[in-house]
């Protein structure tokens, strides 16, 4: 099934100052300093709250509410269409970590079709990147007040009209968003502008203005995947590709809401065709996501033997992934950071399998989880898996890539202009290069 998704532009930031819900440096009710920044006058920063982002208007609402039906229908399908083919529907379902109750707890907020969640569906994206945008902290710090405690504690049905003032109430914005800067500092020194950008002031973002950027937590974790992309001229493949025949395939295991897919999408807009592979309930998050800041035609994948260019979104439940890697074989790039330690070793196994069969040649699978020493309670050691499936492997430790993980770049056929590129970026303490990893 395909359909154009309706275009929502993010408002100009010389527009975002007047509006409600947004704080300026020297308006702040709060008194945490912000250190001087090179590139910005003091005066120009400012914080912006969910009440100055752009709405979902009826319309953009109506689509959402008929996407999540849709994958509500399509969850329902799961079983028998695996037990149709064979297969056990386990292998497409949530595995391990993702079996956890707060994963049912948010996606019924979602599932609830309330406008203020899906217009604020940011405030309840965070087990997707484990950093809460609500209160701007990980998820391992403590609720910062006691509805915050509340909420986290699943006691809350739909979000609150003044969201804004609740965040005044319970804790010190500026001090919060002040503490990113030097970790943000050290993406933007080694990355060209041009491939970072903005969180966009829709779904309720909550973001502070910094080095000409709005910026916040989930931007330290998509804009370390796009350094690290950068760093290693894995983008400059890319852009190869795109000069050779005019797009190129990026495939996403896992893509969250779609941070990392907004960041792409708006550096290669339409030259790039953008594949999620993800839970059926996870989808729901980045299907109204991405359709509603991009316009373009999208695919919600039915089982198609042709997947065609022209759609620059693909949404692949889960379930229907086995037709899915049958049907392409051209994929440029595959992606995949930390979920793949909070899968099941089975399904660990079998995208594994599948990434390897669907690449191009010279594809890349750009794969960050935790190591063997590192993977925790609970998590699956995916290195090994991986190993068995492709001829190369070049391994860089403590990267930009924000979750703790080890970033491995996998392939058939890997291009030497991305061996040498690295090995003028990164330290040889932290570079490792194999070849028959198998």
């Amino acid at each position: 099934m395909s359909v154009d998704a309706a275009q929502l532009a993010g408002s100009p930031e010389d527009e975002v100052k007047t509006l409600p819900g947004v704080e300026s440096i020297s308006s702040a009710s709060q008194s945490a300093a912000v250190p001087p920044l090179q590139d910005n006058e003091e005066d120009s920063f400012y914080l912006t709250f969910p009440s100055a982002n752009e709405q979902l208007t009826d319309a953009e609402f109506e689509r959402a509410c008929e996407l999540i039906d849709y994958y509500i229908e399509e969850g329902n399908r799961i079983v028998p269409y695996c037990v149709e083919r064979g297969r056990d529907p386990d292998l497409f379902d949530r595995g391990n970590v993702w079996q956890e109750g707060f994963v049912d707890f948010l996606g019924n907020m979602m599932l609830s079709k309330k406008y203020n969640n899906l217009n604020r569906m940011r405030l309840i994206a965070w087990h997707f990147s484990a950093y809460r945008l609500f209160d701007l902290s990980s998820v391992t710090e403590p609720p910062p007040s006691e509805w915050f405690n509340v909420f986290y504690s699943r006691g809350v049905e739909e979000l609150p009209d003044d969201v804004d003032s609740l965040i005044h109430e319970s804790y010190d914005p500026w001090h919060r968003m002040e503490t990113l800067f030097p970790r943000l500092d050290n993406i933007i020194d080694k990355v060209d502008a041009k491939y970072l950008h903005s969180q966009p002031l829709r779904f309720g973002e909550i973001a502070a203005s910094y080095r000409g950027f709005m910026v916040n937590g989930d931007s330290i974790r998509y804009w370390g995947g796009v350094a690290a992309l950068y760093r290693t001229r894995v983008l400059e493949q890319i852009e190869r590709k795109i000069a050779e025949r005019g797009m190129c395939r990026v495939l996403e295991i896992g893509p969250g809401y779609g941070g990392l897919a907004y960041q792409l999408k708006k550096t290669y807009g339409d030259k790039l065709q953008f594949i999620a592979v993800d839970l059926v309930e996870s989808l729901i998050y980045s299907s109204i996501y991405l359709t509603t800041l991009f316009k373009e035609k999208a695919l919600f994948y039915t089982d198609e033997k042709v997947v065609t260019a022209d759609n620059g979104l693909v949404f692949v439940p889960s379930f229907r992934s086995p037709e899915f890697f049958r049907a392409i074989s051209d994929i440029d790039l595959c992606i995949n950071t930390i979920s793949m330690n909070e899968m099941t070793a089975a399904q660990v196994d079998y995208y594994a399998q599948a990434v390897s069969m669907c690449l191009a040649k010279d594809g890349i699978f750009f794969e960050c989880n935790r190591d063997a020493l590192r993977a925790g309670p609970g998590r699956i050691e995916v290195k090994s898996y991986i190993a068995l499936q492709f001829a190369e492997r070049l391994s860089v430790e403590n990267t930009e890539v924000a979750g703790d993980g080890n970033l491995d770049i996998w392939s058939h056929a890997l291009s030497p202009a991305i061996v040498t590129a690295s090995e003028r970026e990164y330290p040889a303490s932290v570079l490792h290069y194999r070849r028959g990893v198998r």
